[in-house]
């Protein structure tokens, strides 16, 4: 039987003829991942956009130069993840034709769909193992960064400036729940992934959930806390699933992440009792909920969808971003702070349609890796879960599928699917080759 060779996740392609790759390519692959890993580092500082795109640039050379070397090498897009890609592209771009604001809607698609688009494929090409695990550390060291800043600031001055370092309250906490999963990987049981140190992984896990919960919390930001938690507890839930989990490891992830859900709830209590009692004249949380104005914003933006459910206004987040502010008297409220929601807005039913379905193709995906048997591809499955549910959660309430973490969002899914196809295909060739 003729098996076809497959390349490891480890190592660097073949060439057509079996051997190395010759020195050129090697060095575009460590073009890539390190020009991929600033792009990832810089991405949710503020005023990063100059040096993110440069980055960016330069990975999107490196990575079409191994893209055509290698053409037959690099791991195809699962069938149904590409139609659902291709059919929401197709939506949002042909929006154009009847958008209510054509250049608007044209300027949209350049910064949030083409760039995301650009950002998937280079993280998909690039993803061997030796570059996904410094990709995971950048967004790890970056994540450090921040938040040793943030908490640095607060220390000496007593206050923190959001906007100085950390692009706002709502993206930096958008930031914190969407690296939060590859923090949980150093500490509770299971595979070790490329980006796990082999040693002092407790130290570093302590001291990275001093900078996430620390700058959740000067951020005050309520929704984050619930979606950290739907971090851990889909991390949890899934890997407790698992075969290759001993029954050793079973208890130390139930006290592990019992007390770090604890953890986040009490924080949770302590953060909104803190916000009701300094910045809003109320006695209560439920209070202060019935008085939140997106209950208002959500049935405004219904009223706008009906006026075009089946396609939409046009794309882009600020479509009706006069109308909003007119409406509200407020040049901060203009959208409809849920990603669903402005979804509607923008493509109407058919856009939403086709987002459910590109967020479907993505969780089976990572179904299938958690079902594999493989505990490393396992892990990939259960870390994409999280990360998923993490983000949706947070942007219940808001919408950050937008600007540097809508390019993390498309990132952080290539890398993981990339590398999980490169482990898929590895396993299936040890599988059918003969003993």
């Amino acid at each position: 039987m003729q098996i076809k060779p497959v390349i490891s996740p480890n190592a660097p392609a073949p060439d057509a003829s079996g051997s190395r790759p010759a020195d050129a390519a090697a060095s575009a692959q460590r073009v890539l991942c390190w020009s991929g890993a600033v792009f990832l580092f810089v991405m949710p500082f503020t005023s990063s956009v100059a040096l993110r795109s440069l980055a960016l640039a330069i990975a999107l050379a490196a990575g079409l130069a191994l893209a055509f070397r290698f053409r037959d090498e690099w791991p195809r897009l699962p069938r149904g993840l590409l139609a659902a890609a291709t059919i929401w592209t197709f939506v949002c771009a042909a929006s154009w034709l009847w958008s209510v604001d054509p250049a608007y809607t044209a300027s949209e698609l350049r910064t949030e769909l083409m760039l995301p688009l650009i950002a998937f494929g280079v993280f998909w090409v690039g993803s061997r193992r030796d570059a996904v695990c410094v990709w995971g550390r950048a967004l790890l060291v970056g994540a450090a960064a921040l938040g040793a800043l943030a908490l640095g600031e607060f220390a000496l001055t007593g206050a923190w400036d959001s906007t100085r370092l950390n692009a706002g309250v709502g993206a930096y906490s958008t930031w914190l729940v969407m690296v939060f999963p590859l923090v949980l990987v150093l500490a509770l049981p299971g595979p070790s992934l490329p980006f796990s140190p082999a040693t002092l992984r407790w130290p570093l896990f302590a001291l990275l959930m001093v900078f996430v919960a620390g700058g959740a919390y000067l951020t005050q930001n309520r929704i984050v806390w619930p979606a950290l938690a739907a971090v851990l507890f889909a991390y949890c839930a899934l890997s407790l699933l698992t075969p290759w989990v001993s029954p050793g490891d079973r208890r130390r992830l139930l006290i592990v992440g019992g007390s770090l859900l604890l953890g986040l709830v009490i924080l949770f209590l302590v953060a909104a009792a803190d916000g009701v009692r300094t910045d809003l004249d109320s006695p209560d949380t439920r209070s202060t909920i019935e008085r939140d104005p997106r209950i208002s914003l959500w049935r405004y933006t219904a009223d706008r969808v009906a006026e075009a459910p089946v396609v939409g206004h046009g794309f882009g987040r600020g479509i009706l971003r006069g109308a909003y502010q007119t409406k509200f008297s407020s040049h901060l409220t203009w959208h409809a702070h849920n990603v669903v929601l402005n979804v509607l807005l923008q493509t109407g039913v058919v856009g939403l349609a086709a987002f459910v379905a590109l967020l479907a193709s993505f969780v089976l995906r990572y179904v299938a890796y958690v079902r594999a048997g493989s505990a490393e591809l396992g892990a990939i499955g259960i870390v994409g879960m999280a990360f998923l549910a993490g983000f949706l959660v947070k942007n219940f309430t808001d919408d950050f599928l937008v600007r540097h973490t809508g390019l993390l969002f498309w990132s952080m899914n290539a890398m993981l699917i990339g590398y999980g196809e490169r482990l898929r295909a590895r396993l299936a060739c040890e599988a059918s080759t003969p003993r």
